[in-house]
């Protein structure tokens, strides 16, 4: 589905065919617009059946402004982030019947990551990070959406663990404080957290990217699809034929958060 800015004028290309992609004999068309809730955004409207292109104009295409220090626990969930928009077509053609057409599009904001809310950091602040993680080449090659999709999902993975803050990476002289599930905590508390372990989960969240991107360690991912050998010219590698045990993160990723992980089973939210 094509991805466009909010705010920004959104052009079009419209053509009505049939399930084998031949044109349809049209006479006349109309069209409204709705979002992913099936709000009305324009009301209904006739098409020049002559063109083969419609402009929403950048007034229909606008986010609502959030205020993320404002989110609570209860809200983080309401805030949205993208939106969708629908041009919905009542097409008659010329045998009298009508026919409907949808064209989806989707309407992001510029910055697609919001630090405290579906990631640890901006994208712009993962370009940065990516200089400081090894062997991001998946990461170096994807696309945006790409990227963002990978860095969204590489956060929810790491929420499923629980935390503890080490206060000055004293641990044993109880200089910490559980953190429990990072998704509970919205924007303004997750900026609380200390540097150190800020920058611990940016880390592991470009590493985890890189791996659900396709890259990071190949012979885990070798042996989880089942591969014991393979030959590169005059070189065989073997692996183990033992399933690889699923911790849920890459290895890369464990290495930069394993001081926090917390075996304490209480969960709630942070104190």
């Amino acid at each position: 589905m094509n991805t466009y800015l909010a705010g920004t004028p959104v052009q079009l290309a419209v053509s009505f065919t049939d399930s084998d992609g031949n044109p349809l004999s049209v006479t006349s068309a109309t069209y409204r617009i709705v979002d992913d809730n099936s709000t009305e955004i324009q009301a209904s409207a006739s098409f020049d059946i002559a063109q083969t292109t419609l402009t929403i104009a950048s007034e229909l295409n606008q986010i609502a402004a959030i205020d993320f220090d404002s989110l609570t626990y209860e809200t983080m969930e309401l805030a949205r982030l993208n939106e969708a928009r629908i041009v919905e077509f009542e097409v008659t053609l010329d045998d009298g019947n009508i026919q409907p057409f949808d064209f989806p599009y989707i309407i992001v904001p510029r910055e697609r990551l919001i630090t405290g809310l579906n990631s640890f950091q901006t994208l712009r602040e993962a370009y940065l990070t990516s200089m400081s993680v090894p062997g991001t080449t998946a990461w170096a090659t994807a696309n945006e959406d790409e990227r963002v999709a990978a860095m969204i999902e590489a956060r929810l993975r790491i929420c499923t663990f629980r935390f503890e803050d080490i206060t000055l990476g004293q641990a044993h002289l109880g200089e910490s404080h559980l953190v429990g599930n990072l998704s509970l905590l919205p924007p303004k508390d997750f900026k609380k957290l200390t540097p150190r372990f800020i920058k611990a989960l940016k880390l592991a969240q470009l590493a985890e990217a890189e791996e659900i991107l396709g890259g990071g360690d190949q012979s885990t991912l070798y042996r989880r699809n089942g591969l014991t050998s393979q030959t590169i010219g005059e070189t065989q590698e073997t692996y183990r034929t033992t399933t690889p045990l699923d911790m849920r993160l890459s290895k890369a990723a464990l290495r930069y958060l394993g001081q926090y992980i917390s075996l304490n089973k209480r969960i709630g939210r942070a104190g």
